[in-house]
């Protein structure tokens, strides 16, 4: 009798237990944020994963009503913040800035130890646009046929630069060279900021980068723009051709970054973050300043920004193995 008692005892503690804990943790969800937000960019300072949060966080950390910052954890291709993410908490503290090379391009060609539509949660898609394909002035090249006609007299002596191994800047030129055939060495560089450091002082010969970034070095002749990667003009460069106009239709890349949560995460804080980021997104001001650096506002949210992970892992994965991109 006595051992039966102390059964019953030990289950009534162990429910009472599970009781409070459960209580504990929905007080916890109703009351999030409660404490700063930690959202991290695992590129480098500068780069154009760092301009779209900086552009979105004020009224990202308004509308959820609590300070949200920006915690750089750099290299690996992004993995080293892919990584520290995935070792967070998942209490909705800790969110991450990902990009098509994270979802996309990386998972293709290497393991890594995440799926990108099972193990993150997308929020809403916060930056999205074409590159621009620039040249150091020194080239003396002022057109994308020229260009062709310089690397293809010159095989493997022409060099471009990128943001790493694996990010779209890379995949742009390892799309130029399969449809050109013309041999084009790759340097990789841990920011566009960085490879657009290294074409100004005539490090190497030219680079891909989202317009944005582009643009004011482009106006002021400090690199050479060519083409654009978008299927029209940006208004920012309106005089500058697309790739297309230029004879290569099929270099059509893009660059994005979006914000994601742990699935973990308790559903209420999910939605929540969801919510806020949405407000955000549609906040006027946050929209203006979006249309003035020659981006496009479109459904940004996150049912969209989980369908475009679908489609672009469906459209570039064959592609970025028949590139035969490698990521140590």
């Amino acid at each position: 009798m006595k051992r039966i008692i102390n059964s019953l005892l030990l289950a009534v503690a162990l429910s009472a237990a599970t009781l409070s804990a459960s209580t504990q943790s929905a007080r916890a969800d109703e009351t999030y944020p409660s404490k700063p937000i930690r959202i991290i960019d695992a590129y480098a300072p500068g780069g154009s994963s760092d301009l779209a949060m900086r552009m979105l966080i004020d009224a990202f950390s308004r509308e959820i009503g609590q300070t949200a910052y920006i915690e750089v954890k750099s290299g690996g291709s992004g993995l080293v913040g892919m990584t520290a993410f995935l070792n967070s908490p998942p209490d909705g503290y800790t969110l991450f800035i990902t990009s098509n090379a994270l979802m996309v391009v990386i998972p293709a060609v290497r393991s890594v130890p995440y799926d990108p539509e099972k193990d993150l949660v997308p929020l809403g898609l916060i930056w999205h646009t074409p590159q621009v394909f620039a040249t150091k002035p020194e080239l003396k090249v002022k057109s994308l046929p020229d260009f062709l006609a310089y690397a293809k007299a010159h095989p493997n002596g022409v060099t471009l630069g990128s943001a790493g191994v694996g990010t779209v800047t890379h995949l742009s030129i390892e799309l130029l060279k399969r449809e050109t055939g013309i041999p084009i060495t790759h340097v990789p560089f841990r920011s566009t900021s960085t490879s657009l450091t290294a074409v100004i002082g005539n490090q190497v010969d030219g680079l891909f980068g989202d317009v944005t970034m582009l643009t004011p070095y482009a106006s002021s002749h400090q690199v050479n723009a060519l083409a654009i990667t978008g299927a029209e003009r940006s208004r920012l460069l309106p005089e500058l051709p697309t790739a297309a106009e230029g004879g290569l239709p099929s270099l059509g890349t893009t660059s994005w970054f979006g914000l994601v949560a742990s699935p973990q995460t308790p559903a209420l804080i999910i939605e929540k973050l969801k919510a806020a980021l949405a407000r955000a997104l549609a906040d006027p001001a946050y929209q203006a300043s979006v249309t003035a650096k020659g981006l496009r506002v479109g459904h940004w949210d996150a049912a969209s920004f989980a369908q475009l992970i679908r489609d672009e892992r469906k459209k570039w994965t064959p592609v970025v193995r028949e590139a035969g991109i490698k990521i140590e």
